[in-house]
Parts: structure tokens; sequence; C-alpha cells
């Protein structure tokens, strides 16, 4: 008989249009290899992710003895963390991904742009909350009948649950004290922002033990005027790409939003012993506030500076390099954006040599690297890259792709033409 779990699995994977949520994996989506840790048990991060592609473990430890246990494995099609996201719960397990793995991943405003994307989705998400709520009504009634027919207490129930909130709330507190030394946590009052515009969150730095507010474009603010060929946006209005990375303001540790929580104890240290080198990077850029252009940039290398500090992740940093890029090209600035291009081709080309970009992922970064190339004046690497990219077992299922390849290939190969 099937399980529950795989029940609620087949429910989600039936209410999943992959084809209407292809738009948002440029914005919303990350690659992560097998083995790396996506949030831990505790972790006060409120994000929930969607499976494109792979497979993610959920975990919980033993607090006496240490030992993991499998609660399940979600595969292509699932969700997971909404507890989280839309409870403002700490995390009940751990979630790993099992394989080469594409997620989506969104917070309570950007959660619009999902359900936008797939409104049928948000059945399948209403459905699936549903049937977890009837398994956890099943359990207490189980519990009633042991107790002698006596209605179970909160306090039972919760004692059934592995993952007590106190017990979640302590394993942060530890893990945070560990590593900024044992110090209490620090509260930094919430900057002044347009609040028509953003929107503030409340996160706690993993490595310096500091709370503050880190600002967000409104959804509804977000509006898309050009999309360039290297998937640069220019917007008619705010550009979340100056909010993309939060910057503790007393560490001045910068990472994208779902990595923010997810550092262990030696990337922390090693993290905390560059503090001085950032706070040098950012000179007077106003990181806490309403950010400008300069304050973007500099939020971005602080964080590239942060990445080249943790576990390695070629994709990831490349997409911080190539956003600088961006926001180079937005300044006026030709020298940084072909400097900053050329760091981030070579680090997407790495992640295309170890593999971490799986599925479609690795035919969009074919392009990518095809198209930089281009921007770079190698037309001859552009036309390789493009190749690759029209031999892809997934080319043909991608009509975006395939149209930029088309013109991006005629321009690169007049090019490459000898002149004369």
């Amino acid at each position: 008989m099937p399980t529950r779990w795989a029940k609620i699995q087949r429910m989600a994977l039936r209410n999943i249009d992959f084809e209407a949520l292809k738009s948002l994996r440029d914005r919303n989506g990350a690659a992560f290899p097998r083995g790396r840790v996506i949030f831990r048990e505790g972790d006060t991060s409120a994000e929930f992710y969607v499976i494109l592609q792979g497979a993610v473990e959920l975990s919980i430890k033993d607090k006496a003895t240490g030992d993991k246990t499998v609660l399940h494995t979600a595969q292509a099609g699932a969700f997971f963390g909404e507890m989280s996201c839309f409870g403002g719960m700490p995390r009940s397990a751990t979630a790993t991904a099992a394989e080469d793995s594409f997620l989506l991943f969104f917070n309570q405003d950007t959660a619009i742009q999902l359900l936008r994307a797939s409104p049928r989705f948000g059945l399948g998400v209403i459905q699936t909350l549903c049937d977890r709520i009837r398994t956890a009504n099943e359990k207490i009634s189980a519990l009633s009948d042991r107790s002698g027919g006596q209605p179970a207490t909160v306090a039972q129930s919760a004692a059934s649950v592995p993952t007590q909130a106190a017990a979640r709330l302590a394993q942060v507190a530890a893990t945070t004290a560990a590593t900024a030394g044992g110090a209490p946590p620090r509260e930094v009052p919430p900057p002044r922002f347009d609040k028509a515009i953003l929107w503030g969150k409340l996160v706690q730095c993993p490595v310096s033990n500091t709370r503050f507010t880190a600002l967000n474009v409104r959804p509804e603010q977000v509006k898309v005027r050009v999309r360039e060929s290297d998937f640069r946006e220019v917007y008619a209005g705010p550009n979340p790409l100056w909010y993309l990375v939060y910057v503790c303001p007393e560490c001045l540790y910068a990472a994208y939003p779902d990595d923010f929580p997810t550092v262990n104890p030696d990337e922390g240290r090693s993290i905390l012993a560059g503090a001085a080198e950032r706070h040098a990077l950012a000179a007077d850029a106003k990181l806490g506030g309403d950010r400008d252009l300069a304050a973007a940039t500099a939020s971005l290398r602080i964080a590239r500076d942060c990445y080249r500090e943790r576990a390695s992740n070629p994709q990831r940093l490349g997409g911080l390099l190539h956003r600088i890029a961006w926001l180079a090209r937005e300044a006026g600035d030709a020298a940084a954006e072909k400097s900053a291009l050329a760091e981030a081709v070579e680090s997407y080309a790495a992640a295309l040599e170890q593999g971490s970009a799986g599925g479609g992922a690795d035919l969009v970064l074919l392009y990518t690297i095809g198209e930089i190339h281009l921007r770079l004046g190698d037309p001859a690497n552009a036309i390789k890259h493009f190749a690759l990219a029209r031999q892809h077992r997934d080319f043909a299922k991608q009509p975006d792709i395939q149209r930029l390849v088309r013109d991006r290939w005629i321009e690169a190969r007049a090019l490459a033409r000898p002149a004369g």
C-alpha cells in the first residue's frame, strides 16, 4: 500500500506545471549539487522551495544521540519549507540535496509569482497541506487511544514531534553562539525606508549573531521594461537587483536570502576573519536602508568575497559576478563590466565542467557562456557553446532558448567572418 508521503508526492506532481514555472527559473531558481545543505533544522529562514529537478532529503537529528533520521526524500514536483514561510516557524528538519537538484525558492511576497505562473500549483499546495493536517489529526487520535480514551493534550502531541519549537530555537541559539563566541544576539534597529516600495524582513546573521532588518522590493513594484540577451532585466521602476543579497550590518557577511542562514562553523569563522576587508570594500556605501547603485554594487562584491570563503559553488559565484557586470552596465562602466563578465564566464565554465547545473539548467548555462563570450569579443568561443546548446537533449523543449541561440549565433558568425 502506498505511504501517505507517496500520495502527497504524487499530488504535488499532478498539480505542478513545469512549463508555466519555467519562466521563474532565472529570478527564483538555484542549483544545489548533491550533498549541499539547503537549510538546517532550527534555522529561522523563511523561504519555501519547489523541486524542478532532482531530489531533496528531509531529516532530523536526535538531540541526545546525534543520530540522523531520514523523514522523507522529496522528488521533482514536490515542495517543502512552507511552514516556515507562511507560519513563521523555525525549520523542523534539515533539507539536503540527495542528488544534483534545481529548485525554485519563494518568500511570502514572491510566492505570488508562483501562483500567477501556475494557479494549479496553488491548488496542489492547499491539497497537500490538508493531507498533512489529516495526518496530524490521525496521530493525535492514536495518542488519545493509547491514553485510555482521554483527548491528547497539546503537550502530549508536541512530545510526539521530535522537533519542538523550543528545541529548535535552542539549537539555533547554540549554533550562532558557537560562531559568535557565545555572545547574545545583537539587535540592530530597523532602517528607515520607503514602505510603499520595499518591505523588511527580520533575519539573524549566522556569523555575528546579529538580528537586523533586510529589505526587499515589493513584487507589485517590479515592472520589467526590457530583457537583454544575457538575461539582464531593465526595470521601469525600482531594481530588485539592488536588494538581491542580505548584508549583516555588523560583520558584513552577505549572501542570497536562501543561502544566508546556511553557514557551517568553519565557513563562519573564515567569513568573520575577513570582516575588516569587507568593511574597507563597503567604504561609505549605505547598505542597510534604501540602496543606490553604488551600494548595490558594493553589496554584490561583498557577497562575492563571502562565497569565495564558503564551500565551492561555481554556478552561484558565477551568478553573482554576472550580476556585478549588469550593475556596471547600468552605471555605464564598460571596463568594470568586461572584467566581471570575464570572471563570470570562468565560474560558469567550472560549474558546467563539474556538472553542478542539472537538468535543463545546463542548457541555459551553455547559452549564457556563449553569450558572454560574444559580449567579450570572442565569437569563436560563442559559436562553440551555441553549437553545444543546439545539441543539448532539451533544446527542442525550450523555444525561448532556441530563439536566443539562433539570433546570437547569426551575430557571432557575422563577427567571426573575415573582413573583405
